[in-house]
């Protein structure tokens, strides 16, 4: 299916003047500068290339651009960074080696976004579109503000206006703190989560590491993770059973790869499930099995493909919360790079054969009846 269309269409094409977004990536590597160059060619922006920093400053000098893609590990690019004033183009760090301190620090300069150089298709697009939004609407308030400062010069009698301006800044500044509060508690999730699983080689370690960790967030909760076999054929890789009956749990869990991945494999957002009705429009006569529960499934992509189909199920008395799905959409992109990752040095040693192809048992002496298999 296509990508989830953006909230704000508007910047696919023309702003509100009639000028076509302009985008000027800066990569010492031309193969990475042709590769963000080719995620690009699905929105109709004028894109620009560069190799280097002292290029990119020529470029922004005779003109104008809405958005500067800069790969983090080239030297100069902080600096390039600070150089772009409020009235400048929104600035997107791409970095291949992120990191907590370096994220933080790139926020703080005047980053409009910060992401992970593995990013791709419609999630790619849709991070860009939103810093090109940030980048338009801090412009307006740059412009807004020198507005000001001269009225504040020449019509001082005026104060009560200068007052209701002063106020709406504020509320910009308040606004301006809590998006960069929420940027920061991504970073501080996904760095998390990557020191958890970057070292794990191993899938069936990979997998019992996420669904402790899922459930270390979320609480307990039912949860399997289908993985695709090398005919395109999902099959169960890790489940939790925290309330099915311990006889059926499994085989149920184990139904469900014929019906689950393949409704929700080409789904780029995560799928919220609150209600039988909801289950009956997305799974028809299979939401039988999932009956009274809340249920939330997410596909894991990686270079365009899905490697892996997370479902996490429970009575819906006990509902997921805003909270968990964030930190679900946070850790998804990371635990599929890591998959891929796995499933690379797997077949440089086995290259006839898929990771994981059977079941492991695993017993949490702290809740009753919770059984892991990866």
């Amino acid at each position: 299916m296509g990508r989830k269309a953006s909230r704000h269409e508007e910047v696919r094409g023309a702003d509100a003047e009639g000028r076509a977004v302009r985008v000027l990536i800066v990569a010492r590597s031309r193969q990475e500068r042709d590769r963000l160059h080719g995620e690009l060619r699905v929105v109709p922006w004028e894109v620009e290339k560069v190799a280097s920093v002292r290029s990119a400053r020529l470029r922004l000098r005779d003109e104008d651009f809405d958005l500067l893609l800069v790969d983090a590990g080239h030297e100069g690019a902080i600096e390039l960074l600070r150089e772009v004033d409020g009235d400048g183009p929104a600035v997107v760090l791409v970095a291949h080696e992120p990191s907590l301190e370096q994220g933080v620090g790139a926020m703080r300069d005047g980053a409009s976004d910060y992401i992970v150089g593995g990013m791709i298709g419609g999630a790619l697009i849709e991070r860009l579109e939103r810093a090109i939004e940030r980048g338009r609407e801090r412009r307006r308030r740059e412009r807004e503000q020198r507005r000001l400062r001269a009225m504040c010069r020449s019509l001082d009698g005026v104060r009560q206006e200068m007052f209701e301006q002063v106020g709406s800044l504020c509320d910009d500044l308040v606004s301006a703190y809590s998006e960069l509060s929420e940027q920061i508690d991504v970073l501080d999730t996904m760095h998390e989560f990557q020191s958890l699983v970057r070292r794990e080689l191993d899938v069936e370690s990979l997998l019992r590491i996420v669904l402790e960790y899922v459930l270390a967030k979320g609480g307990s909760t039912n949860a399997a993770i289908y993985l695709p076999d090398t005919c395109g054929e999902y099959s169960l890789g890790a489940y939790v059973n925290y309330d099915c009956p311990r006889d059926s749990g499994e085989a149920m869990l184990d139904l469900l790869a014929d019906v689950i991945p393949e409704r929700f494999c080409d789904r780029p957002e995560l799928v919220h499930l609150r209600s039988d009705a909801e289950l009956t429009q997305r799974l028809g006569e299979d939401a039988h099995w999932l009956q009274g529960q809340g249920a939330v499934v997410m596909s894991c992509f990686a270079e365009g493909e899905c490697l892996a189909v997370v479902v996490l199920f429970r009575d819906r008395r006990q509902p997921f919360d805003a909270a968990f799905l964030r930190t679900l959409s946070i850790i998804r992109e990371g635990f599929a790079q890591q998959l891929a990752r796995v499933i690379r040095v797997h077949h440089r040693a086995e290259p006839d054969s898929y990771p994981g192809d059977g079941h492991g048992g695993f017993e949490d002496p702290g809740i009753d009846g919770l059984d892991m298999a990866a």
